[in-house]
């Protein structure tokens, strides 16, 4: 592109411009180096960094650059998939995030990269403007995994199975095992997020006290607001905020009392059993049900049924 194609002379400080790249700059204005559709043939991968730059620039595409875009978009799928992902990481980490994501569908490489996201948009029409508001709405610096999390959120949806397809997704797309567990995480919690009635408080307390949280209720936030739900999540806030404060005044969870090495010590036979109860005295110690150790190893016995 003519604004990253300058030479500076160091001897005479002076910048060399051959393609009138200062002219574009001072326009706001990203245009390929002569003929674009030669420039895209070389380089496929510059479909991509097309809208990126006009993101991250805040730089319009010039017409004839952008029918060759249109023109070639199919053909991003001969670059391998790491190097598409990360020109959409790098898109989806600036301010103008929405309007990266719309460019990209209107020249077709949306499709081209991952079909289901256009296909979930064409099957819910008001999914559209609402995923756009909601990349919006995440604000000027949201996590990595929180931008890719509201992306993909109308190709997954959220609860267990959102956050299987969503890991899905950014495996398909080659991404880290860390990212694509916690953009799955962020997609799976999101109900839990919610604090609805039927959620045990000692789940509650477990998704909140996870360091991951926050950016988690971003993407809630930033979902709920573009769906005009704006009263719901405060209310949803105000409970997080009262839970916080009444059971995790630090922020972490507290040690749980028993341990397995405790239950094999009392005569428990080793087994998944013996999971499922240590699990389930830590969210009762959670809970404040089980308020010292000694109440929790009765408690154990009592369940497993051992002598005391």
């Amino acid at each position: 592109f003519t604004v990253n194609a300058l030479f500076y002379d160091v001897s005479k400080d002076e910048v060399l411009d051959y393609v009138d790249g200062e002219r574009d700059i001072r326009a706001g204005l990203l245009r390929a180096v002569g003929n674009p559709d030669a420039r895209f043939a070389e380089d496929k991968l510059r479909l991509m960094r097309a809208v990126r730059f006009s993101v991250q620039l805040d730089f319009a595409i010039e017409p004839a650059t952008w029918r060759a875009v249109v023109a070639a978009a199919g053909e991003v799928v001969l670059v391998s998939v790491e190097r598409v992902r990360q020109e959409l990481g790098k898109l989806l980490g600036f301010r103008g995030r929405a309007e990266g994501v719309r460019l990209l569908s209107e020249s077709g490489l949306l499709t081209a990269v991952l079909p289901q996201l256009t296909a979930a948009y064409e099957a819910d029409p008001i999914a559209w403007p609402r995923a756009l508001s909601a990349l919006e709405l995440l604000g000027a610096e949201p996590s990595a995994a929180a931008t890719w999390a509201t992306f993909l959120f109308p190709a997954a949806g959220t609860g267990e199975r959102g956050g299987r397809l969503a890991r899905g997704i950014m495996t398909q797309l080659k991404a880290s095992n860390e990212l694509s567990g916690e953009v799955g995480w962020m997609l799976a919690v999101q109900d839990i997020l919610w604090l609805p009635s039927s959620l045990r408080i000692a789940d509650a307390l477990i998704c909140l006290a996870d360091p991951r949280a926050t950016a988690a209720e971003n993407v809630q936030q930033a979902l709920a607001q573009a769906a005009g739900d704006r009263q719901r999540v405060e209310e949803a806030a105000q409970k997080r905020r009262a839970l916080r404060l009444g059971f995790l005044p630090d922020g972490l969870l507290p040690t749980p009392y028993l341990t397995g090495r405790d239950l094999l010590g009392m005569g428990a036979e080793a087994g998944a059993q013996l999971g499922e109860v240590l699990r389930e005295a830590h969210r009762l110690q959670l809970e404040k049900r089980l308020l010292t150790r000694d109440e929790a190893l009765a408690w154990a016995r009592g369940v497993l049924g051992l002598q005391g």
